[in-house]
């Protein structure tokens, strides 16, 4: 069985305002949201996949103000293509919704 364990951060910026380029929204990350230590600031989300040894699969940089919950779907797409067998996903309660839940088992039994 694959073990991939999941989580996020957060990092902050010292900028003065969000990224807001109408051209090139994919690159629109430094966005407003509340850090994890219950603040508002700049910031990017930062995610990462791991094995079962610690050996780091992929990461990710979401836009500031992206939900734990709102990045599963993407990272279970990503991950799509590393062709895994019978797989657990492992994440804190931040993940767990109904629909990541149904998104997870369409994959990753």
């Amino acid at each position: 069985m694959d073990i991939i364990f999941y989580d996020t951060t957060t990092a902050s910026l010292s900028i003065e305002y969000e990224d807001n380029d109408p051209d090139n929204e994919a690159c629109n990350f430094r966005k407003f949201g509340q850090a994890k230590e219950s603040f508002w600031s700049r910031q990017v989300v930062v995610a990462l996949a791991v094995t079962r040894e610690g050996l780091p699969v992929r990461c990710w940089v979401f836009p500031g103000n992206t939900t734990d919950v709102d990045t599963v779907e993407r990272v279970r797409a990503d991950l799509r293509g590393w062709q895994l067998g019978r797989a657990l996903f492992v994440a804190d309660a931040g993940m767990n919704s109904k629909d990541n839940r149904a998104e997870l088992a369409r994959d990753c039994g």
